[in-house]
């Protein structure tokens, strides 16, 4: 007993756990308070609803990847604050007239669209994109700032408050007019107080040090920095449409009902990536981007201790919801959703080595290795399409069309760890030949 207790004594002495559990901790109350709040939803909204809007979810997301031509990525790692504040403000510029392009397109393409495709919901999809574009890109770009001033708790409170005001809006929306539409306009109201949050407490810190920018400044950093528009936002992309093409895949083959099964089967798969995966990532970065400048061994072995600890808790994780998903399911989410448990213990296989390989796919931007990023990103995305070229000319069965769906990003999932290793030893080699020099 005692020395159970020296070791969690130990645990909550190390930083690192310390900046995790913080994450963690925001992060659950958020999520465990959208996962109750889902079973009322699954009951104010039909299946073909939430099909709309895994639709919906699966562009804006896609599109938001390259709202701010990923310059946001790269705040955390100048050793300049000067640099950073250039950084975030280029990124805002950015995402400003990203989101005014988008708009005026999907206004020019809108009727032919229309047109082209009877699908229900499609005109309302087109309409609420660009707000939630925009709040999603002002959340992620002063995300990345507050990682940079390990401002973990304010993060936390963020995600908190954006999880709540989406949920709580889709719940009202729903007693009143239970449609797709309500979906999306709660979740663009959810991205919105969310973005414009983070936006506020963080302005607290910039404005600061607004008074070194100058334009000068400013196109030299975007000069310096220009890898990250021109392969990772590029690689980014890739890796968005490897995630959400086989929703509208989905929907386009199985029809939006089982586009709502998959939707449903997804939020939950997701969760524990977004309480644990996506928080330990973010600490990974802001561990590693200090490691980085002296001492790369300290690197390698967060790499390794990072997967190695990710492994353990993700093959117990989703073992654990595989065995009680069809027991809990038409219970918890009423008889229409009982098929969407089938469809959680099929992907369940791409969520475990989704959570395993996660945290450190960061590596290949800590390393500014993009060109290699990109590559592997190309091939987990040729990896998806062979297996949905393969569903779409063989298979007919919703089952088996998921099934191979997710083992087909599995096997992504773990090429894309590979060259993360490959990143990490090819740095390292050129670390141990300038010391030998």
């Amino acid at each position: 007993m005692k020395s159970i207790r020296r070791l969690f004594q130990k645990l909550l002495e190390n930083e690192f756990v310390k900046s995790v559990a913080i994450l963690v901790s925001g992060s659950s109350v958020s999520q465990i308070i959208v996962v109750l709040l889902t079973p009322l939803l699954t009951r104010l909204y039909t299946p073909e609803a939430f099909g709309v809007l895994s639709v919906y979810m699966s562009i804006v997301l896609t599109i938001s990847i390259i709202a701010s031509l990923h310059y946001e990525e790269a705040i955390p790692l100048p050793k300049r604050e000067e640099d950073a504040i250039h950084l975030l403000i280029l990124s805002f510029i950015l995402l400003v007239l990203n989101t005014i392009i988008i708009t005026l397109l999907l206004k020019g393409i809108e009727q032919p669209l229309l047109k082209m495709f009877h699908t229900k919901g499609l005109q309302e999809i087109l309409l609420f994109i660009p707000f939630s574009l925009f709040g999603f890109g002002i959340f992620h770009l002063f995300e990345m700032w507050m990682i940079r001033q390990e401002d973990y708790l304010q993060i936390t409170v963020g995600k908190v408050r954006m999880n709540l005001s989406q949920v709580f809006s889709q719940s009202g929306l729903g007693w009143i007019i239970p449609s797709a539409s309500s979906l999306m306009v709660g979740e663009v109201l959810g991205r919105l107080v969310g973005g414009a949050g983070m936006a506020y407490v963080s302005w607290k810190s910039v404005k600061k040090k607004l008074s070194v920018f100058t334009l000068q400044s400013l196109l030299k950093i975007a000069r310096r920095y220009i890898r990250f528009p021109l392969i990772a936002s590029w690689s980014s992309l890739i890796n968005g449409l490897s995630q959400h093409l086989p929703t509208l895949f989905i929907a386009s083959q199985l029809g939006v009902k089982e586009a709502g099964w998959y939707f449903l089967a997804l939020r939950i798969l997701a969760l524990p990536d977004a309480l644990i995966g996506h928080s330990v990532k973010q600490v990974y970065i802001g561990k590693s981007a200090k490691l980085l400048n002296g001492n790369f061994e300290g690197f390698v072995h967060l790499f390794w201790n990072t997967l190695k600890k990710m492994a353990i808790l993700s093959i117990f994780i989703y073992l654990t919801i595989d065995i009680i998903a069809p027991f809990i399911f038409p219970i918890i989410f009423g008889d229409s959703w009982a098929e969407a448990s089938v469809f959680l213990q099929c992907l369940s296989i791409f969520f475990l080595f989704q959570l395993v390989i996660g945290p450190i796919s960061a590596t290949f931007i800590l390393l500014e290795e993009q060109y290699l990023m990109a590559l592997s990103e190309i091939i987990k995305l040729i990896v998806l399409v062979i297996g949905m070229v393969i569903a779409y000319l063989f298979l007919e069965s919703s089952i088996g069309i998921v099934l191979l769906l997710s083992i087909s990003q599995a096997v992504g999932s773990i090429l894309f760890g590979l060259f993360a290793w490959i990143a990490l030893k090819r740095n390292n080699y050129k670390i141990k030949a300038m010391k030998e020099a």
